[in-house]
């Protein structure tokens, strides 16, 4: 009787710590987004304009593979007056960020 008391317990604690890693492990819910068009101006490029619509938080490479998996029309080089969709954080869009921005952090 007693081992299977001992059983019990053990199995209690280890499903505690499997929900415990569970709850743990959950990913922070992605804050709400907006998108503004932003046009290129002479001499941008991608690196740039994503170093200035991303915080620290933020994977420059990966914002810019989404700028790229968003706007398929871009191509190797920017050409002046081509607009492209931009996803940022709402917080962001209500701080007053506009479109060509050239620095906002």
């Amino acid at each position: 009787m007693n081992l299977y008391r001992y059983r019990r317990i053990l199995a209690l604690a280890a499903a505690g710590a499997v929900a415990a890693v569970g709850f743990g492990a959950a990913e922070k819910p992605s804050p709400p987004m907006t998108e503004i068009i932003y046009t290129v101006n002479e001499g941008d490029t991608l690196w740039q304009i994503a170093d200035s619509y991303i915080d620290d938080e933020e994977n420059i490479q990966e914002f810019i593979y989404e700028l790229k998996r968003n706007n398929p029309h871009l191509e190797e080089y920017l050409q002046p007056g081509q607009q492209i969709k931009i996803g940022i954080k709402k917080e962001l869009a209500d701080i007053g960020v506009s479109a060509n921005s050239q620095n906002f952090k």
